[in-house]
């Protein structure tokens, strides 16, 4: 498993889950997920595509592979085949063939009440078959169903993340606790046209943020996580720090910033993994 790889590579480099956070940007409890196998407990299928990329490269594995084989761990199972019963099983189950009875004499009146029972084994044998055709018709839609998502997984999204591959910038420098108190929490506002927004008087770093797309953000002013989530498309956010603001963007190129009021463009590509730090000038 993907999870067990990069544990087992990180302790024999003597690493802490604090040392990939450090160096990734990656969030503790996001490695602990990946290496546990709880995917569920992610952002998403692509986000975790480029976290396991990320992480490999950071302790100089290949990171593609162990992404390509994280997509083949969460492909759906193909169904197992259903194998019809034949005429033997069915009499060895206390249904007996009809065509091994013998035809009775419909002249003879006392062969009139065996005809009773003929025609239940055969009803019986009847509603087995349409049983059977509709067990058959269930799995051929649950392959079909499956084999959908396969493919999505394995062809759409693999190739819009090969096409735009996470990238890494510079690693984040924690700071002291101390300067945590003149962050500001982030503000969400309603977007109106795409003009720079002028720069208030504070004295600091502010930094704002449009987005057209769904995009995971996480925000550390400071020294201190003020924001982690995923806006909605169209939300602008704002953020304020005394001497440095760290952006981590999990689709960078559904996001721009705007730095004390000057537009810096779209942080990259659709799909890449970017961080963004602003200093006080």
């Amino acid at each position: 498993m993907v999870g067990d790889i990069l544990r087992q590579e990180r302790e024999r480099q003597n690493l802490t889950i604090k040392d990939i956070e450090h160096g990734t940007s990656i969030r503790a409890v996001y490695i602990e997920a990946i290496e546990n196998g709880d995917y569920e407990k992610l952002p998403g299928n692509v986000y975790t595509k480029g976290f396991i990329k990320n992480y490999g490269n950071f302790l100089k594995i290949d990171g593609d592979s162990l992404s390509r084989q994280f997509t083949a761990e969460i492909a759906p199972p193909s169904p197992s085949p259903v194998v019809q019963q034949n005429e033997k099983s069915v009499s060895e189950n206390g249904t007996t063939d009809i065509i091994d009875e013998p035809i009775p004499d419909i002249n003879d009146n006392n062969n009139q009440t065996q005809n009773e029972p003929t025609k239940i084994k055969y009803n019986n044998r009847s509603k087995s078959s349409s049983n059977t055709g509709l067990v058959v018709a269930a799995v051929i839609l649950i392959a079909a169903i499956a084999g959908g998502l396969w493919y999505y997984f394995t062809n759409i999204e693999g190739k819009e993340l090969a096409q735009n591959p996470p990238v890494q910038t510079e690693q984040q420098n924690p700071e002291s606790s101390s300067s945590s108190s003149s962050a500001t929490p982030a503000s969400a506002q309603t977007p109106s046209d795409n003009t720079n927004v002028p720069a208030s008087n504070f004295d600091g770093v502010q930094v704002q943020a449009k987005f057209t797309d769904k995009c995971w953000t996480k925000v550390i002013a400071d020294g201190q996580v003020i924001y982690e989530g995923i806006p909605e498309p169209g939300a602008i956010l704002s953020w304020q720090a005394k001497d440095r603001i760290s952006v981590t963007a999990g689709n960078a190129g559904a996001v721009e910033f705007i730095e004390n009021g000057n537009s810096i463009g779209v942080a990259g590509n659709v799909g890449a993994v970017v961080e963004k730090t602003f200093v006080r000038k």
